[in-house]
C-alpha cells in the first residue's frame, strides 16, 4: 500500500509549471498514511526550532514527531506568501528539494541569492550537489568539503596517486591584457641588441628600403645609443637631451624578417665614445654626451639662412616620386614629408612619435638638395643636438592645425629642425 500510494503522490507532486498541487480528497488518507510513516521513522520528538526556523506553524502547535511532521507538510500547504515577508532581502538560501517551484517563487519575489543543490532536470544529482557546494564557495563561504570523503589516515600509504597531475590550466580562450613596463636599467657599458622587422619595436624599420635592400637607418643607431644611455642612468631617453659629436658611419646593415641583426652598443665610461659592433667589426663610432645645458649647445638662430621665399611646390606624392627615382623606396614611418620646396631648404615634416623615424626624415630632406640621381648616403655627422622636453613642449604650443607639421631649414653645413640640430 505504502508503495502504491508513494506512485501516486509522485504523479500528482508537480506540473509543468513547477506548481505544487494537493488534493483535498487526500485527507482521508491522512490517518493511514501517518500510521505507516510512524512505522518507518524514529519516534522521538522534533527538537525546538531556533530563531531562524520560518514554517507555517507557530511555536505552540508544532507537531510532536517527526512523522507527524512529514504527514502534515504533505497533506497541507504551505503558505509561501507569508513565509516569503519573513525573508530577508540580502538572505542566502539553499534549496534542498528537487523541484524548482520554491526557486522560482524566489527569484520573483526577492532579490536573494538561491542555491539549489538538487535539480529535477540533471540525471547525475552528485554533479548538481557539488556543483551547489561550488556556488557557496564563490559567493563567500567555506564549505568543509572534507566531510564528503572518508577520514585519511596519514602517512598515506605507498602507491597513492598525486592529485596535482589532474589540475591543468585550460588555454582554449584568449583575451587580450594590459601589460605594463617598467623602466629597464642596467649596469653593464655594454648591450647587446637583436633587431629583426617581425619584433614589433623594430617592426617600422622594414619601411627603410634604398636600392631594393632594407637598411638600417643611420637614425636608428643613434637611437640605440640614446635609449642605451636612458637604461644606464634610470631615466627615460625621452626625458633625456642629447648631443652627438663625430659620428662616423662606416658600413651599412641590412636588418631581416627571417634572421635577427645583432648588435653589440659598447659606451666607454669616462670618455663617452661609442661603438656599435656587428660580429667583428664596428659598423658606427662617436662620441655622445648629455650636456649640463642644452641651450649653450644650440647654434644661434642668426647663423641660420633665412629661406621663408621659398615655396613650398613639392607635396608628399612629388617628393617620394623623386625620391624613388633615385632609388629610395621608402614606405610607412619613413614617408613623412608633407611639402618642401624645390630647393629642399624648407619643408614640413608629419611628427610620428618617434625619434629615428623623424630624424631620418629630415636626412631625406638633405638628399632634395643634391641635384644628383646617385643614391646618397649619410657616412659622417660633425655634431647633432636633440633637445625633447623643448619639442613636446614646442608641439602643445602650436595650433591643432599645425601639429601634423615641423619646420625645417638646412642648407651646405646645417640642417635643423627648431629642436633637432
Amino acid at each position: 500500500m505504502m508503495s502504491q500510494y508513494v506512485k501516486a503522490v509522485y504523479r500528482m507532486s508537480t506540473i509543468d509549471d513547477n506548481i505544487t498541487n494537493r488534493s483535498k480528497s487526500l485527507e482521508i488518507m491522512k490517518s493511514k498514511f501517518l500510521e505507516l510513516l510512524s512505522q518507518m521513522l524514529p519516534s522521538q520528538s522534533l527538537k525546538t526550532r531556533g530563531p531562524v526556523w520560518l514554517g507555517r506553524y507557530e511555536r505552540d502547535n508544532t507537531p510532536a514527531t517527526i512523522a507527524q511532521f512529514y504527514a502534515d507538510s504533505l497533506f497541507h500547504p504551505v503558505p509561501f506568501g507569508k513565509i516569503i515577508t519573513l525573508i530577508p532581502e540580502d538572505a542566502i538560501l539553499v534549496q534542498i528539494a528537487i523541484q524548482n517551484g520554491f526557486h522560482t517563487i524566489i527569484a520573483k519575489s526577492l532579490e536573494s541569492t538561491v542555491i539549489s543543490l538538487c535539480k529535477r532536470e540533471q540525471k547525475h544529482t552528485i554533479q548538481s550537489f557539488l556543483e551547489g557546494i561550488g556556488d557557496l564557495y564563490n559567493i563567500g563561504f567555506q564549505p568543509q568539503i572534507a566531510n564528503l570523503y572518508p577520514p585519511v589516515q596519514f602517512p598515506v600509504s605507498r602507491g597513492t596517486p598525486m592529485i596535482s597531475p589532474l589540475v591543468r590550466w585550460d588555454h582554449t580562450d584568449d583575451y587580450y591584457v594590459y601589460q605594463y613596463r617598467g623602466q629597464h636599467i642596467i649596469s653593464s657599458r655594454e648591450r647587446l641588441v637583436s633587431i629583426t622587422t617581425t619584433d614589433g619595436e623594430f617592426e617600422y624599420f622594414s619601411g627603410h628600403v634604398i636600392d631594393g635592400k632594407n637598411l638600417l637607418p643611420a637614425t636608428g643607431y643613434l637611437f640605440l645609443i640614446w635609449h642605451m644611455i636612458g637604461l644606464l642612468s634610470g631615466i627615460d631617453y625621452r626625458n633625456i637631451p642629447i648631443v652627438f659629436e663625430n659620428v662616423k658611419f662606416v658600413r651599412a646593415t641590412n636588418v631581416s624578417k627571417r634572421e635577427n641583426l645583432n648588435l653589440l652598443l659598447i659606451i666607454q665610461e669616462g670618455s663617452n665614445n661609442f661603438e656599435i659592433i656587428e660580429g667583428d667589426n664596428v659598423i658606427v663610432s662617436g662620441f655622445a654626451r648629455v650636456p649640463n645645458d642644452i641651450a649653450c649647445e644650440k647654434l644661434p638662430v642668426q647663423f641660420l639662412s633665412n629661406s621663408d621665399e621659398d615655396n613650398e611646390y613639392m607635396k608628399t606624392a612629388d617628393i617620394y616620386k623623386e625620391l624613388r627615382l633615385r632609388g629610395y623606396q621608402y614606405t610607412g614611418l619613413f614617408r613623412l614629408l608633407k611639402s618642401a620646396s624645390i630647393t629642399g631648404k624648407v619643408g614640413h615634416i608629419r611628427w610620428p612619435i618617434n625619434w629615428a623615424a623623424f630624424m631620418d626624415n629630415m636626412l631625406q630632406m638633405k638628399i632634395l638638395t643634391f641635384d644628383s640621381r646617385n643614391i646618397c648616403v649619410p657616412t659622417e655627422i660633425r655634431k647633432l643636438i636633440i633637445d625633447p622636453e623643448y619639442h613636446m613642449k614646442q608641439l602643445h604650443n602650436i595650433s591643432d592645425q599645425d601639429k601634423s607639421k615641423s619646420e625645417l631649414s638646412s642648407n651646405i653645413f646645417v640642417n635643423s629642425c627648431r629642436y633637432i640640430r
